[in-house]
């Protein structure tokens, strides 16, 4: 059995990633308004409006004011 490790670039993203949602929710929730996350790639706007949709599904109330705005160079 043979065990894949992520490299450490994807994991580094990945926690940047959570910080940058993570942080989202709590000023959803300090500030009580919509808050925009502006993404340049459409992985990127996918992953972030699963990850809130996830949050949402699990009762985090914050999440439903998280908008994510997709600004691509095309």
């Amino acid at each position: 059995m043979t065990i894949k490790k992520t490299p450490r670039m994807t994991r580094d993203k990945a926690m940047s990633w959570s910080f940058i949602i993570l942080d989202a929710i709590a000023k959803a929730k300090k500030y009580r308004k919509v808050i925009t996350l502006d993404v340049g790639k459409e992985t990127s706007a996918i992953m972030v409006e699963d990850a809130l949709t996830n949050m949402a599904i699990q009762g985090e109330e914050a999440a439903m004011y998280i908008q994510v705005k997709l600004h691509t160079l095309h």
